[in-house]
């Protein structure tokens, strides 16, 4: 890796992380370079609200925690993505993608 400044890293390995918004970016860049990449399934998400006391056992002892579920049909894992004990929900938009999360 060669930084702006002209400083050289040199690794066998490189972690590649632009996030959603530059994922398409990262893809091409990658490509350029001759590096053969894939798509990943997306993952599917579910928000779970409800009183804070129906889950305030695994709030207090777990950090971050994870529900997951495997459909019957088809075999289709969703999982929770993140816990925010007591916390509110806000709209957030991410232009690049045209998406919105709420």
């Amino acid at each position: 890796v060669i930084l702006k400044n002209g400083k050289r890293f040199y690794s066998d390995f490189l972690v590649l992380a632009p996030g959603r918004a530059m994922a398409d970016w990262g893809a091409k860049e990658l490509e350029k370079l001759g590096v053969k990449t894939e798509d990943n399934p997306a993952d599917l998400g579910i928000r779970y609200e409800g009183k804070k006391t129906s889950l305030e056992e695994l709030t207090n002892n777990l950090h971050d925690f994870k529900l997951k579920y495997r459909t019957h049909e088809r075999g289709d894992d969703v999982r929770t993505f993140c816990a925010c004990p007591s916390g509110s929900v806000i709209m957030g938009l991410i232009k690049a993608m045209g998406s919105l999360s709420v």
